[in-house]
């Protein structure tokens, strides 16, 4: 941000130079994602409305907390779902047949509102409404978007390529995907170990 701004103070002529171009670029953070276990995808999914269809929208579509205070029955069909961003044409990412039952019969208008005039929601309303509902859950410090990353995640683990989980995550760089094909040490054991032994080696179990 202040390389940002002392760039444009420079070339409008409000400073003799720009004292930025000096200073080490900060090195970005390594994003490791957080995907929630299966058992705590399935505790979250007894939730009841409005918490089922938010967790819906993030576990099966990939939906950030903007994007499902965002979201109208209109941008709903059984093949796609359209997400509204800033300006310009929507994106789309295919619809879940468990996200259009929970849909498709809702009346036209948003999704999520407040009190009896329907009031907008925003990102805040979704991500500690979700908060709260899975510390009621016994799943404290657990946050929505750890959804999202569940359905990156199990996309890789089913043996989708890269490139259509990223196209269904909607990310600009195949790099930032990338970060969900870390795997855990028990994983890679795992994949150790389904290897068939030859001759006389020795087994998984142990024995010869």
């Amino acid at each position: 941000h202040m390389r940002h701004s002392c760039g444009w103070a420079d070339a409008a002529g409000k400073l003799d130079g720009d004292p930025t171009l000096l200073m080490r670029k900060p090195k970005p953070g390594r994003f490791a994602p957080k995907p929630l276990v299966r058992d705590e995808v399935e505790l979250a999914f007894t939730s009841p409305e409005p918490y089922l269809t938010m967790f819906s929208l993030a576990y099966y579509e990939g939906l950030r907390a903007k994007e499902i205070a965002a979201c109208t029955r209109e941008d709903f069909t059984e093949e796609h779902t359209y997400i509204h961003g800033k300006g310009g044409d929507p994106e789309v990412v295919p619809t879940h047949p468990a996200v259009w039952d929970l849909v498709r019969d809702r009346p036209p208008g948003r999704l999520f509102t407040i009190g009896e005039r329907g009031g907008h929601v925003d990102a805040h309303w979704v991500s500690q409404g979700a908060r709260r509902q899975f510390a009621r859950l016994g799943l404290k410090g657990r946050h929505i978007h750890q959804l999202r990353h569940s359905y990156a995640t199990e996309q890789l683990v089913a043996g989708v390529d890269i490139r259509t989980v990223q196209e269904n995550l909607r990310h600009k760089s195949v790099n930032t995907t990338a970060a969900y094909t870390q795997v855990t040490a028990e994983r890679r054991r795992a994949a150790v170990l389904s290897l068939p032994v030859v001759g006389k080696g020795h087994r998984p179990d142990g024995s010869r």
